[in-house]
């Protein structure tokens, strides 16, 4: 299940979640050789593919269109630990394959998507 901006599209979707420790730009290594880390926090980072082929092409492109919106952000309903993760993100990209069928019919499949969280999650 997906959630985007409240909707919620009933697809199977598969994740892989990235935590992005993002620092300063006053981190760097000092004299004595140690490095300093000025953490600003912990940025949510998720990738995010359609488990099986959507066959219902009016739905797909109904997503596809929400998550290619020139936005600075949506809000997503994502797995975290045993429970789940609200969080308002960019996409970064979306991309999918076409596919033609033996009966001249044709179908968008294999959409995956990339979201950073627009806020840290820890500070």
């Amino acid at each position: 299940m997906l959630t985007i901006d409240g909707v919620i599209y009933d697809v199977k979707i598969e994740v892989t979640r990235t935590s992005v420790l993002t620092a300063s730009d006053i981190s760097g290594l000092l004299l004595n050789k140690h490095y300093f880390f000025d953490v600003i926090g912990t940025y949510m980072q998720y990738d995010v593919t359609f488990k099986y082929p959507l066959f219902d092409q009016a739905k797909y492109a109904a997503i596809y269109e929400v998550l290619n919106a020139p936005v600075s952000g949506h809000t997503f309903v994502l797995p975290y630990n045993q429970g789940t993760l609200t969080v308002n993100a960019r996409v970064e990209s979306v991309s999918d394959r076409w596919k033609e069928m033996d009966s001249g019919r044709t179908y968008w499949e294999n959409a995956t998507f990339t979201i950073i969280a627009n806020e840290p999650s820890k500070v």
